[in-house]
């Protein structure tokens, strides 16, 4: 057989965008591999890259490339026969001309191109819903032979086929057939809830017409037609061209309308009312205009009362005066003008930056939110944990690092997902690195962990009734802002009211916001539409990355700022009275460890210059005087206590000299050298000296 480099130079040449994937893994091995779905690997880098990995990827979307992707093993019953009966009765002879290949779990992908692919959908799941049918399009990949487990008749890709829109749609459709799911998800409008009021309340328009209407109405109203019906569900077909045999399912208990077809403006997947499907058809999706449509034709009761505008379920009536001295409609739509005749000051800063005695950086201000992201283990805690004890603190410690401006304001640090012992050490942290008593609680830090809540809409139920309750918040710390997500990260209606809360929040309150979201794994990306929505509305955003050489540091970057752009930082964790903390440096004051070599010889002065100090203070001190980095410091530090240069007093942190360590002798200090020569000589220029 091929080597996997010759069959992806094959790939590449049959006009697929492969990419290498982890060994034995169904992921890419390379970062930014979705750029590939618009401009595939050169020729020149498919060896370096496929030379190590038994495993091959295709990316989707690359030349209108597409996949159906079915995963038997979710199969309770004959989903596969129903489904090939049904498209080779819609389009005889489609399943046989598609390129098929067998995955390793047994499962199918059919790859074809078409016109217009599009992103990953989920087309089918079994009754606990697990997906049993779903496409890998635009942003997705699937892995292909040869890698392990996975082959393709003849071992033969050259021929995929296009095929036309109507034939993909027969294949979702026979997909979309043989879901046997018991619920169906959330409709995509921001419609609200069409229960029955009681009898104080008003009856909105598209309550009433939800009553009073079904959705098969409407839409046998606008051209639709049925083609059957069953005793669960009426299957409907959209005006116009399509050899589909239906387009659509209405579900008699539920009395929703559920769309397949992507050939419409209803969107796949999602469910709707009547009300939300007579606005999609005639108000070209305004809900706004339904409404006043609707309320012209008579639909709707309104108990006569004054407007309260912080209820957004009650009919809004511009024309209402409230009788009880709280603002009109109006007068809060005057609240939102923008007067240029008024002098706007700039919001002032809640965590700034300093460098040196002239450069100060903005991270975040008062009526704003910034958010930190990046991978499992990156060190945000820690980095939290300094924006925290330096808001508490107020000037840092020494002359450069973060500086706090909240005066008496309070801190308030909102946990998700840390256990209790954990959590502890995060308070105990920042109390340590604001001077705090660590055993102590203040009055300007208040703690919260949600990680038992029963749901994430209680944690976001708690942090609403945390933020109304704890006066003079200045900073406020979400760490992490997914758990508080009901719909998901990937839910775009959700994301958009997550993000809309933090903005209010911030400016209700006059306090900045400081959220926390992990990076995708394969990406710098952050995750889901969550990620998304929040970078557009942050202030700040900043990216933490694990040094791959130091398993102690980490690397701190502005993603993106609203304000001047600080410089790289470094994160380095070091031991301070038996607690893990964070120490802040910036990138370019770091030397490389080969420009200060430290040899045995002169160790016992450095001992003797740090004689008495604490630990930590020590290393500090040993990094200014020695030109080093902190984590060499530290290390340092270690090996003269090892050698017995200085010895540990365990009750107060402090090191003390070893005054009955002899100092090592000429020969021993040559023939250490020597040692050290030997093992370093190909990286040194400097034959007297040795890395320690």
């Amino acid at each position: 057989m091929s080597s996997l480099v010759e069959i992806a130079q094959k790939y590449l040449e049959a006009g697929f965008s492969p990419i290498p994937l982890v060994p034995g893994e169904k992921y890419p091995s390379i970062k930014e591999w979705q750029k590939h779905g618009t401009e595939s690997l050169r020729a020149d880098q498919i060896e370096g890259l496929f030379r190590n990995t038994d495993s091959i990827g295709l990316v989707m979307g690359f030349g209108g490339l597409e996949a159906l992707d079915i995963d038997s093993k979710h199969f309770e019953g004959k989903e596969l026969e129903q489904f090939e009966s049904y498209v080779n009765q819609e389009a005889p002879g489609l399943l046989d001309s598609l390129l098929t290949q067998r995955t390793r779990s047994g499962g199918l992908h059919l790859i074809y191109r078409c016109e217009s692919p599009e992103g990953n959908q989920k087309l089918a799941k079994n009754s606990i819903k697990e997906v049993t049918f779903e496409t890998r399009g635009t942003g997705g990949q699937i892995a292909s032979y040869p890698s392990p487990g996975y082959s393709i008749k003849n071992n033969t890709f050259n021929q995929v086929p296009t095929i036309t829109m109507a034939e993909r749609e027969i294949l979702f459709s026979g997909a979309r057939l043989t879901d046997t799911s018991p619920a169906l998800p959330a409709a995509v409008l921001s419609i609200p809830s069409s229960r029955p009021p009681s009898n104080d309340q008003d009856l909105t328009p598209w309550q009433d017409y939800n009553q009073r209407k079904g959705p098969l109405e409407v839409l046998l109203s606008y051209g639709w037609t049925v083609v059957r019906e069953d005793s669960e569900k009426i299957y409907v077909k959209r005006p116009g061209d399509t050899t589909a045999k239906d387009s659509g399912r209405i579900f008699k208990d539920k009395n929703l309308f559920f769309c397949w077809t992507t050939s419409t403006d209803f969107e796949a997947e999602k469910g709707y009312n009547a009300f939300q499907v007579l606005t999609i058809l005639k108000y070209f999706g305004d809900f706004g205009d339904a409404a006043r449509g609707v309320r012209s034709e008579g639909y709707g009761k309104q108990i006569k009362k004054d407007y309260d505008y912080r209820n957004p379920t009650n009919d809004f009536n511009y024309e209402l005066v409230d009788k009880r001295g709280e603002p009109t409609a109006m007068e809060i739509l005057e609240q939102f003008r923008v007067d240029s005749t008024k002098v706007v000051e700039k919001e002032p800063s809640a965590i700034t930056l300093r460098k040196g005695f002239n450069d100060v950086y903005t991270l975040g201000t008062f009526g704003n939110f910034s958010l930190i992201g990046g991978k499992a283990k990156a060190k945000k805690s820690f980095f939290i944990a300094s924006i925290c004890a330096a808001a508490l603190r107020g000037e840092p410690k020494e002359r450069d690092g973060l500086i706090g401006h909240l005066g008496e304001r309070k801190v308030v640090y909102i946990d998700t997902e840390m256990g209790n012992y954990h959590v502890s050490k995060q308070k105990e942290r920042i109390n340590l690195m604001a001077s705090l008593n660590i055993k102590e609680n203040t009055d300007r830090f208040e703690f919260f962990a949600f990680r038992k809540c029963e749901s994430n809409a209680q944690r976001m139920a708690l942090i609403e009734l945390a933020i109304k309750t704890v006066d003079n918040i200045g900073l406020l710390i979400i760490d992490g802002i997914a758990d508080v997500s009901t719909k998901g990260i990937n839910d775009e209606e959700e994301a958009t009211m997550i993000s809309s809360k933090l903005l209010k929040w911030t400016a209700d309150y006059n306090m900045h916001v400081v959220t926390v979201l992990h990076q995708n794994k394969h990406d710098e990306t952050l995750r889901g539409h969550l990620g998304s929505y929040l970078c557009q509305k942050a202030e700040t955003v900043i990216s933490l990355t694990k040094d791959e050489h130091d398993k102690n540091s980490s690397i701190v970057e502005p993603v993106m700022t609203r304000n001047m752009e600080f410089p790289t930082l470094r994160l380095e964790v070091v031991q301070e009275e038996g607690i893990a903390v964070a120490q802040i440096t910036f990138e370019d004051e770091i030397l490389p460890s080969a420009q200060r070599v430290i040899t045995l010889k002169e160790m016992p002065q450095i001992a003797a210059s740090v004689d008495g100090m604490y630990k930590n203070t020590a290393i500090k001190n040993i990094k200014v005087s020695e030109n080093i980095g902190m984590s060499k410091a530290e290390d340092l530090v270690i090996e003269m206590l090892q050698r017995g240069f200085l010895k540990e007093e365990k009750d107060n942190y402090k090191i003390i000299l070893h005054s009955t360590k002899a100092r090592p002798t000429s020969d021993q200090i040559q023939r250490e050298e020597n040692n050290n020569l030997q093992k370093y000589a190909p990286d040194l220029e400097d034959d007297d000296h040795c890395p320690f």
